[in-house]
C-alpha cells in the first residue's frame, strides 16, 4: 500500500476538519467542492482528482455533504478500506521500508488526534463562555457607574455612592483587563488550532486583519491627540 493508500482516512479527516473551519451554516453552504479543491490543490495536489473523484462515487458530492453528515468518518473509513490494493504486506513493507510497528500504530495515532483536537475545542468553548460571562459582569459594572454619575452629575450623590462610584471605576478597569486577558488566550488558542486542524488560510486572513487592526487603532490615537490640540509628531511636547 503506498503512502497515498496508506493515509487516505487521515487525509479525508484532515479535509473535513479544514471545512468545518470554514463553514458553520448549512443554510448558506453551497454544495460544491469549492474548498475540498482549495485544500488539496495546496497539501495532496498529487491525490486531489482520485480523492474527488472516490468522494463522488460514494455520493459526496460537495463541502456541505463531508461537513453536515453526522456519520461522515464512517463513510471515509469505508473509502479507504476498499480503496486498499491488493498487494503482499510483506512486498510493501520491504519496498518502502515501512516499520510495522508504524501500521500498528496509526489507528491510535488517528484516535489521539481526534481526541487532542476534540480538547482543544473544548477550551475554545469554555474561553468563549468565560468571555461571555466577563461581558454580562462589565455591562452591570458600567450600568451601575452611569447611575451614580447621574447623582454625581446633579450634586446630589451621597458620601457612601461616592465611594460606590469610585470603587466601580476601580472594578470596570479590573473588568477590562481580565477580557483582555481572556481574549489573548483565546486568540492565541484559536491561532493554534487553525493551524493545526487546516484554517491555515483562514489564519492568514486573520492575521492581516490583527495588522491592519493595530494601524487604525494607532491612527484613531493620532487623531484623539491632534483633536485635544497634541500633535503626537511635535518632539517639543
Amino acid at each position: 500500500m503506498n503512502s497515498e493508500k496508506k493515509d487516505l482516512f487521515f487525509i479525508l479527516l484532515r479535509l473535513k476538519s479544514y471545512l468545518i473551519s470554514l463553514i458553520d451554516n448549512a443554510d448558506n453552504c453551497v454544495n460544491e467542492f469549492k474548498y475540498s479543491e482549495e485544500f488539496l490543490d495546496r497539501c495532496f495536489p498529487e491525490s486531489k482528482n482520485e480523492i474527488l473523484n472516490l468522494l463522488e462515487e460514494n455520493k459526496i458530492f460537495g463541502d456541505c455533504d463531508i461537513v453536515f453528515n453526522d456519520k461522515i468518518h464512517l463513510l471515509f473509513k469505508k473509502i479507504a478500506i476498499q480503496n486498499q490494493p491488493s498487494v503482499n504486506l510483506e512486498t510493501i513493507l520491504h519496498k518502502f521500508d515501512i516499520n510495522s510497528q508504524e501500521l500498528i500504530n496509526s489507528p491510535k495515532e488517528i484516535e489521539q488526534y481526534i481526541i487532542e483536537r476534540e480538547n482543544n475545542l473544548k477550551v475554545i468553548l469554555e474561553l468563549l463562555f468565560n468571555i461571555a460571562k466577563e461581558w454580562a459582569a462589565h455591562r452591570e459594572i458600567e450600568s451601575n457607574v452611569d447611575n451614580y454619575s447621574i447623582l454625581n452629575d446633579e450634586d446630589v450623590i451621597r458620601p457612601d455612592e461616592e465611594i460606590r462610584l469610585d470603587n466601580l471605576d476601580v472594578n470596570a478597569t479590573i473588568s477590562f483587563e481580565r477580557i483582555s486577558s481572556l481574549t489573548e488566550k483565546y486568540i492565541d488558542i484559536m491561532s493554534d488550532y487553525y493551524f493545526k486542524y487546516g484554517g491555515n488560510l483562514s489564519l492568514e486572513k486573520f492575521i492581516k486583519y490583527v495588522e491592519q487592526l493595530k494601524q487604525n487603532v494607532n491612527k484613531k490615537y493620532s487623531e484623539l491627540l491632534k483633536k485635544n490640540g497634541l500633535d503626537p509628531g511635535n518632539k517639543e511636547l
